[in-house]
């Protein structure tokens, strides 16, 4: 659920990117606009597994143990949805435009042949 979750985020990330915003703003939109609807999925989860983890028996304390650690789970993965997903992927977007540039600019100052191999003269001749 948390990846669908996350999956979507990124969806209305580029949703609102490409409308020419910022991409800091545009994060924090596709965040707001998320928010509710991750939080709606995750509180219904979480308290679908109250009555497993209050129920009472021989088997409580697996039940007890496995509500809690479901729940817990959701909600680190919904808080790392929300904050992990958009700062990766803000650092991965910036470090393609980085890399984009750099590599625009190898090619921009002229296309080189394969050049000579350090160690050899001016007609690549191995220097024994």
């Amino acid at each position: 659920i948390v990846v669908r979750h996350g999956a979507q985020l990124v969806a209305a990330y580029r949703d609102r990117r490409g409308h020419d915003l910022n991409t800091r703003v545009s994060l924090v939109e596709a965040g707001r606009a998320r928010l509710r609807p991750m939080l709606t999925s995750v509180c219904a989860m979480v308290a679908a597994l109250l009555p497993l983890g209050l129920a009472g028996g021989s088997s409580a304390g697996i039940h007890r143990s496995l509500a809690i650690e479901l729940g817990g789970g959701l909600i680190a993965a919904a808080v790392g949805t929300l904050y992990v997903v958009p700062a990766v992927h803000a650092l991965v977007e910036d470090a393609a435009l980085v890399l984009g540039a750099r590599f625009r600019a190898r090619l921009a100052r002229g296309k080189r042949g394969i050049g000579l191999l350090p160690g050899t003269d001016d007609h690549g001749v191995v220097r024994s």
